[in-house]
């Protein structure tokens, strides 16, 4: 296990070691703006293998962060025109977007899903090494399924080092992050989008939601 401070994502050569690492099937913990981010090239079967050990995990899909919308097009085969509203109203926004998968992505990817989960973490550090990674990573949270969300240093440490991963993965650290409910997911992949989980920028987006179906009425 690797511990490296956020603040040295300002590194090339740290940036470098990571994308290799990544591009290897390595794992990845990760600051965002909500909590502690578990994840893994997301075109990496082997490594979504890994993650689904770690997790105690095999039949749900895991959702994907991007650095921005020109990383969306290979990831969704739907119009970009209510995600886009989404995001130019609501951005910076603690927010996951269902949206109906693209055709050519592997379906062991999607756990036979027709829909992808997208997330822009608000947290820039993280939206630049995805940038410069040039591929989406998983964003799921540090947890065996069905217990709450890690969300400081020590504890994922601990989690890690008995995961049997150990050597396989990179903390990047925050120390211990705020409260979080967990980003609000929201379904995009019907003509009226509508929330899945309710969590942070709740009542943000319920107010988007109920003037975008006054205005479609």
């Amino acid at each position: 296990m690797r511990i490296i401070p956020v603040s040295k994502l300002n590194d090339s050569k740290v940036l470098s070691d990571i994308k290799e690492h990544l591009s290897n099937d390595g794992i990845i913990v990760y600051p965002t703006d909500t909590f502690y981010g578990l994840g893994c090239n997301f075109f990496s079967l082997s490594a979504h293998e890994k993650l689904d050990s770690i997790k105690g995990r095999s039949n749900a899909p895991y959702s994907v962060a991007i650095s921005g919308i020109q990383m969306i097009n290979n990831l969704t085969s739907q119009s970009l025109s209510l995600f886009n509203s989404f995001i130019s109203l609501l951005s910076p926004g603690k927010m996951t977007f269902l949206m109906k998968a693209d055709e050519e992505i592997d379906k062991a990817l999607l756990k036979d899903s027709k829909l992808i989960g997208i997330r822009i973490p608000d947290f820039q550090p993280v939206k630049d090494l995805i940038d410069f990674l040039k591929f989406p990573i998983i964003s799921t949270s540090v947890n065996s399924s069905g217990t709450s969300p890690l969300n400081s240093d020590k504890s994922i440490e601990i989690f890690i080092e008995n995961s049997g991963f150990s050597s396989e993965t990179i903390i990047i650290s925050e120390g211990k992050l705020h409260n979080s409910k967990g980003s609000t997911i929201i379904d995009l992949s019907k003509q009226i989008p509508y929330i899945v989980r309710e969590g942070d920028d709740l009542d943000r987006v319920k107010k988007f939601i109920a003037d975008f179906q006054k205005k479609t009425l």
